[in-house]
């Protein structure tokens, strides 16, 4: 009989006191499932609904947390879905910064490949408006749909494009 594969970033919740009691199969935490596509359902490897797991952490109680982290082919996808007006650019950076500083304190999650998303529900930004220059500089690119599967592709032509030409 051929060994299960582990899944690592199960391993990585539930070694993370914050949310270990959090962890969902699949998709499962995701309210707006039809926001994230996959090719491949069996690559997922589960969900935690950030903001609603913390609510009541009362150290996490009052700040801008992030909504889920997603679990797909040993990569960590942290998702906020959220309106896209130029108003909210701001809290979504602040969420962005609070999302950044908690993983990198759970040492399991922050072992993990990760990337940070925003998902779009309704609105618009004013291109080229001080707030999508902000947002962009943050690296945050509101989408209809989170596609992990092209973010993957993307993140390795961007580390294949990282190898310095001989001078």
């Amino acid at each position: 009989m051929k060994a299960s594969k582990s899944n690592k970033f199960k391993e990585a919740v539930e070694a993370t006191p914050d949310i270990a009691q959090c962890y969902e199969k699949g998709l499962d935490a995701v309210e707006e499932k039809n926001r994230i596509k996959v090719q491949d359902t069996k690559k997922l490897q589960g969900s935690v609904f950030i903001d609603e797991c913390l609510q009541k952490v009362k150290k996490y109680s009052q700040q801008n947390r992030w909504d889920y982290v997603v679990g797909y082919k040993d990569h960590a996808f942290y998702v906020e879905v959220h309106g896209a007006k130029d108003s909210e650019v701001k809290k979504l950076i602040k969420k962005l910064q609070w999302v950044r500083a908690w993983r990198a304190s759970s040492e399991s999650l922050s072992k993990i490949p990760s990337t940070y998303h925003w998902v779009r529900i309704k609105g618009s930004i004013t291109a080229n408006s001080s707030w999508m220059r902000r947002a962009a500089e943050a690296k945050l690119y509101p989408v209809n749909i989170l596609d992990l599967d092209q973010v993957l592709k993307e993140e390795k032509e961007s580390h294949a494009t990282r190898i310095h030409p001989i001078s």
